[in-house]
């Protein structure tokens, strides 16, 4: 995919005039093309959902997604894992078939108990994204207002353009989050939906959200009634 900003519409309308959408017997292209949404025909596919082409400078950090350390990928661990299941035949056939939407249940019984909460509560997703994105599904709605730090992770900004999210952003500083600057917002009339938060190792800038803001943070979600977003991938 290039850098360079292209929509859905204008594809599939390339596809309909080289006739790749239409069926025998059809009158014209245009009666052909996909009845798209709203929100489907607007959409516009912009660089930052693609791989920069200029390369990366020798001790440079890509600020485009959370790296983590080689030295801290447990590789030879993940390793012995997959041989050990796949040399069961029947465990290793499980685990290469589909599974229920909400994962495996033995992986979301290992979750629950390890964070402390509901299995019911535990959904299995392919990555950040995905969460990201079944979350701002069943809360956002056009127009809604979420809080995110400045700076966050580019991507999120994306998917809160996509559900039409107003966005205003919390300062930050070596101890994560601004909490008494989030509470002066509170305070001067802000009312946010969401507030979207990476409290440990944020990223770009890697720094932890400490216990006494995470403490503060929460008791102001209760009091003025916002949900919080916590990707917490590391």
């Amino acid at each position: 995919m290039s850098s360079d900003t292209t929509t859905y519409k204008p594809s599939f309308h390339e596809l309909a005039d080289s006739a790749a959408l239409t069926e025998p017997g059809a009158a014209t292209a245009d009666e052909s093309r996909p009845a798209l949404s709203r929100r489907g025909a607007d959409q516009t596919i912009g660089g930052a959902f693609a791989r920069s082409s200029v390369p990366l400078a020798p001790g440079g950090i890509a600020l485009t997604g959370g790296f983590p350390g080689p030295d801290v990928l447990p590789i030879a661990r993940l390793a012995e894992s997959y041989a050990r299941v796949l040399a069961d035949p029947g465990a290793g056939l499980t685990a290469l078939q589909y599974h229920g939407p909400f994962g495996t249940d033995e992986l979301r019984a290992w979750i629950a108990e390890d964070q402390g909460v509901p299995f019911e509560q535990v959904l299995i997703t392919n990555g950040a994204l995905h969460s990201i994105s079944y979350a701002l599904e069943a809360l956002i709605e056009p127009g809604d207002l979420v809080l995110v730090e400045n700076p966050t992770y580019p991507f999120a900004l994306r998917a809160l353009q996509y559900y039409g999210a107003r966005v205003e952003a919390i300062g930050t500083d070596a101890h994560g989050l601004d909490a008494d600057a989030l509470q002066t917002a509170l305070e001067a009339g802000a009312r946010p939906k969401a507030l979207y938060v990476i409290p440990d190792f944020q990223n770009p800038t890697g720094v932890t959200l400490t216990a006494q803001r995470w403490t503060q943070i929460t008791e102001l979600a209760e009091q003025y009634g916002f949900v919080i977003l916590s990707d917490n991938p590391y």
